[in-house]
């Protein structure tokens, strides 16, 4: 396995991640009136204001996961100068080759790999090779 090439697709996609961020946060931090145009909620149909708000949820739930996938990103770097990468965090068996290629930021081997859906459920215990 390239670990060069992991680090360098790591660090590629965690600045392409950056500039999306940076984009929503700027999306953001404006008003909804600034985002619609209109001077007043007032003058807006009631369709109108909820499209918005709609929208502005949007943004808010791709903003939490872009910054997910950039923890995710930044851990799996940590995890490569550390010495640690494709090994599982929760078991440290090697994580197969194949799945560093297709999820190179994964922290899980193929057994433990339920865990990266229930992102807010605590890691289970490591358990100590005798």
């Amino acid at each position: 396995m390239d670990l060069k090439a992991i680090e360098r697709r790591l660090r590629d996609e965690r600045r392409d991640l950056g500039e999306t961020l940076a984009h929503l946060n700027d999306q953001l931090s404006r008003s909804q009136s600034e985002e619609s145009g209109e001077l007043s909620v007032v003058d807006q149909h009631i369709a109108d204001i909820a499209t918005d708000t709609e929208f502005r949820e949007l943004d808010i739930m791709q903003r939490k996961m872009v910054e997910d996938r950039t923890r995710l990103l930044d851990e799996a770097l940590e995890r490569l100068e550390r010495g640690r990468f494709g090994r599982c965090v929760v078991c440290a068996r090697e994580i197969p080759e194949a799945r560093l290629e297709a999820l190179p930021w994964t922290p899980y081997c193929l057994e433990h790999a339920s865990l990266e859906s229930t992102p807010a459920s605590p890691l289970p215990q490591r358990t100590r090779r005798a």
